[in-house]
This record gives structure tokens, sequence and C-alpha cells, in this order.
């Protein structure tokens, strides 16, 4: 494990990945009535997906989740994520998220 407590990912392993969408406040954000709520990542210098994310309870708690798939994450480095939700007509990005992904033993 790392100094920031995150744990070690390794390439090609599946991690459940958990959002909360919060107001500038730093209050949930109702979301379950959003037309779309999508995950982008990348590797820094890669090229970006998009996933589907699944909300964790009802959405009214803001809160979502994604688990990758082994294909995922396929190369390590520096990966980025971003929530995107969609509301009707508006779009709400939120922050960049960063994770680091370690090799393997080949």
């Amino acid at each position: 494990m790392r100094k920031n407590n995150q744990p070690d990912i390794f390439v090609g392993q599946t991690v459940l990945l958990k959002f909360s969408v919060i107001d500038q406040e730093g209050f949930p954000v109702d979301i379950s009535t959003a037309n779309s709520h999508n995950i982008t990542m990348k590797r820094i210098g890669g090229s970006p997906t998009s996933v589907v994310a699944t909300l964790t309870n009802d959405g009214t708690d803001g809160l979502l989740e994604y688990e990758t798939e082994t294909a995922d994450l396929n190369a390590e480095g520096v990966w980025e994520f971003q929530v995107l939700i969609v509301v009707g007509i508006h779009e709400y990005p939120a922050t960049v998220k960063t994770l680091t992904v370690l090799p393997r033993v080949q």
C-alpha cells in the first residue's frame, strides 16, 4: 500500500471504482433523474474510453460506481478518470481523479 493509503493496483486487475457527486458546498447531488452517468478513463498519453457507471443506491445520495474489466486498465502508468452526468440537455463534468497502475512481473 502506498503513502496516500491507495491500495496497489496492477495492470489487468479488476477494481471497483466508487465516485460521489457533490456540489460546491460538499453536499451530495441527486443524480436519480440523470439521463446518463458515464466515466471517461484514459492513461496519460493514451486514448480515452467511456464506460457506463451504475448508481450505487437510488441516485439520491450522488453515489455511483464502475467495476473495471481486465482489459480496462491495460497499461502501467497514471490513469485519469472523470464522471460526466447528463440531466436533460445539461452536462455536469466532475473533477478529474487519478490513480497509478503498476506493472506485473512478466
